[in-house]
């Protein structure tokens, strides 16, 4: 397939800005819209418009990852997570809030459990959508 320098263009452009909206979404999805499944799916979408636009041989290598790995990381940091809060006596996923100050910058951050479990979401979702995407590609 011929692919043209404007589809690669605009492609390589985009990255960036597209990569910076996926990390608002999983920063900001749980207290707003997002989250790690939303920034997931939009993550996987960017990849595969890279893989589209350029090929499969042409992708930037930092794109090509282990995408099974990724998923089972994903998948892994969920479950500890949830499991957090059995060992604490808590129902399963429950979320705990914590703070720490940072004194490089001078501010106090606040820490959910919850953003944890999104992040986990968000690697199971861009791992098995990619591991998807690719599998179809060798049929």
């Amino acid at each position: 397939m011929e692919r043209g320098p404007l589809l690669r263009t605009v492609a390589s452009l985009m990255f960036p800005f597209m990569a910076v909206l996926v990390l608002y979404l999983l920063l900001n999805g749980h207290n707003r819209a997002g989250g790690g499944f939303i920034a997931g799916v939009l993550m996987a979408g960017v990849i595969g418009f890279q893989y589209l636009a350029h090929g499969y041989d042409q992708v930037p290598k930092f794109l090509c990852l282990p995408y099974r790995i990724i998923m089972a990381a994903g998948l892994l940091v969920s479950v500890v997570v949830g499991t957090v809060a059995l060992i604490k006596g808590f129902p399963f996923l429950t979320s705990f809030h914590s703070s720490a100050h940072v004194p490089v910058l001078g501010v106090e951050m606040e820490f959910a459990l919850a953003q944890a479990f999104d992040a986990g979401i968000f690697l199971l979702v861009v791992g098995g959508l990619m591991t998807a995407v690719l599998a179809l590609r060798e049929d």
